[in-house]
């Protein structure tokens, strides 16, 4: 069945979600709260969630309030995979992390997105450094 016969498949992310998605990103690298505020869901206050390394889930406020209290880092390339269907988009990758020492990190993201009248906020960010485990045994 082609994907214009069943209107209910997931597609790729269009242009202007994509475009938040990357921006948001890189403002969270930025420490630009102020663009994370504007561009994420803020009602109800239980509407958004970030998660991270070591850390409990924040609020928005929280997340804002904690990206002001840190350096400013950066990425090695910003390269998302997006899908969207209908209201929904989500964006997935596995990204270099560069430390304020220069050091390079790989760092698990994804973000999921609602379209609020017209406009793509976030609602749920999750970025963590990638593990690399051993002793663990795949039968």
């Amino acid at each position: 069945m082609s994907q214009s016969a069943a209107p209910n498949l997931p597609r790729p992310a269009d242009a202007a979600a994509m475009d938040i998605a990357l921006r948001w990103l890189q403002a969270c690298v930025e420490r630009d709260a102020d663009f994370i505020d504007a561009n994420s869901v803020d009602s109800p206050v239980e509407a958004f969630s970030s998660i991270g390394t070591a850390m409990a889930p924040f609020s928005l406020a929280d997340f804002s309030s904690h990206l002001r209290d840190l350096k400013k880092v950066g990425w090695g390339g910003l390269k998302l995979t997006g899908y969207q269907l209908g209201t929904a988009a989500w964006f997935y990758g596995m990204e270099d992390g560069l430390l304020p020492w220069g050091e390079a990190l790989t760092i698990r993201i994804s973000l999921t997105m609602v379209n609020i009248d017209g406009a793509w906020k976030v609602c749920l960010s999750h970025v963590s450094e990638s593990v690399e485990r051993s002793g663990i045994e795949l039968e």
